[in-house]
């Protein structure tokens, strides 16, 4: 399995554990916020499809970046100060410090390299590529690039100034002339939510791919929107609703599983079958009634990594003896 080979890489090599503690570093020295809000327009727009849809290729850490980049803007800014950046991509404690990949993946080419295959690029230079990729990707969202998620000045000859990116806003830069940067946001139910510091101290952003992060994402926006719903019965989500957050039936379905067994989420047992405005069906023959979900916050205070070659593992154990 693909991603069981990724994983071990990244045991083998440190990267998870490295990323982590360069996280913990800066979290240590600034403002330690026990979470971070994220703004619900991350992931639904009045023209949709909304920025978090260009940034599900599971290919690139672009979405991995951006989350990385709020968490990085909390520890440093106090609600309602805007973005201001200074650190650089390479280096210790710059950008590229803060991000795991696995040394047998080329970001570049998008495939994954032989291990007998001669190779002029080390773990630093692969992660240096990939965080500016990553910065293209969020540079070019949106038709006229008006959902952009940063920007990235140019010198004379036209090659970008990767060092002086600027962050913007969660619903991206907007269609005006003057951008609209980011500012970290007061929890307002409606506006934001919260996402717990151990999913970045712990190595889960890491590890999540982009479908299996905007996922929970959305069921931690849904558990803090509709809280009592949440507590008595579990959230979920309904095609229309899903689709319009840019999420395709096997992704979710895939994620929503993945989640359930690396202790994210778990599948609630309703205590009633009282609808809420997220089960009204759209006409009567679309009634019915689909898993509904809880968010579990237990186990981001594991390393992300750990769990889930463990449920991997567990898994592909499963398989075998079935197959036998």
């Amino acid at each position: 399995m693909r991603r069981h080979r990724r994983l071990n890489e990244m045991k083998k090599g440190g990267q998870v554990d490295a990323a982590s503690e360069a996280l913990r570093e800066l979290w240590e020295a600034s403002k330690q916020p026990k979470s971070i809000a994220i703004r619900h327009s991350l992931f639904s727009s009045k023209e949709p499809p909304p920025p978090m849809a260009g940034l599900l290729n599971p290919r690139g850490i672009a979405m991995r970046f951006y989350l990385l980049a709020l968490f990085e803007a909390r520890c440093r800014l106090d609600v309602g100060e805007e973005w201001t950046g200074g650190r650089p991509i390479a280096g210790r404690r710059g950008w590229a410090d803060f991000v795991a990949i696995d040394g047998a993946y080329d970001g570049e080419s998008g495939k994954y390299m032989r291990s007998d295959t001669k190779q002029d690029r080390d773990l630093e230079t692969l992660r240096l590529r990939q965080v500016q990729g990553a910065l293209r990707t969020l540079e070019k969202l949106g038709a006229d690039r008006h959902q952009a998620l940063v920007d990235i000045p140019t010198k004379d000859n036209g090659h970008r100034i990767y060092d002086a990116f600027s962050l913007m806003t969660e619903s991206g830069r907007g269609r005006l002339q003057t951008p609209d940067h980011y500012s970290v946001p007061k929890v307002e139910r409606g506006q934001a939510f919260r996402v717990p510091a151990g999913f970045f101290l712990n190595g889960w952003i890491q590890v999540l791919h982009p479908a299996e992060i905007a996922t929970w994402l959305i069921f931690q926006a849904l558990s803090q929107h509709f809280p009592g719903k949440h507590d008595d019965e579990g959230n979920f989500l309904y095609g229309d609703v899903r689709k319009s957050f840019g999420l395709r039936r096997d992704a979710y379905e895939d994620a929503r599983r993945r989640l359930c067994s690396f202790g994210l989420l778990r599948l609630a047992r309703p205590k009633s079958e009282e609808a809420s405005i997220f089960s009204q069906p759209t006409a009567p023959r679309e009634r019915y009634e689909p898993h509904r979900y809880q968010v579990v916050h237990g186990s981001l205070g594991e390393k992300g990594l750990d769990r889930c070659l463990k449920e991997i593992t567990f898994l592909q154990n499963e398989l075998r003896k079935r197959k036998s």
